[in-house]
C-alpha cells in the first residue's frame, strides 16, 4: 500500500476526490484488524464464537480492498504509459 501511495508523490493533478480515493486502503485495514480484535471487556470470551460472527463482514471488507489495490494498479499504469 504504501508504495502506490509513494508513486503519487510527483503528481500535480491531486484533488480532493482522490486524495480521498488514497485513504481508502487504509481506512479499510483499520477497519478490518478491528472486526477482527475482540472486545475484551467480555467476560465469558470465546474467540472463535467471535470470528465466525464477524466472519461474512471480514470478507467484505477484504473484498473491498482487493478491489482497491486492483483499481489503484489500473490508475497507476494508465498514468504511466
Amino acid at each position: 500500500m504504501w508504495w502506490t501511495l509513494w508513486s503519487f508523490r510527483d503528481s500535480s493533478n491531486l484533488n480532493f476526490l482522490t486524495y480521498l480515493y488514497l485513504l481508502t486502503e487504509p481506512v479499510l485495514l483499520f477497519l478490518g484488524t478491528s472486526l477482527l480484535a475482540p472486545d475484551t471487556k467480555l467476560e465469558n470470551l470465546v474467540i472463535r464464537d467471535h470470528l465466525a460472527n464477524v466472519r461474512t463482514t471480514y470478507a467484505t471488507v477484504l473484498i473491498l480492498l482487493l478491489f482497491s489495490f486492483l483499481a489503484v494498479a489500473i490508475a497507476l499504469r494508465s498514468t504511466t504509459q
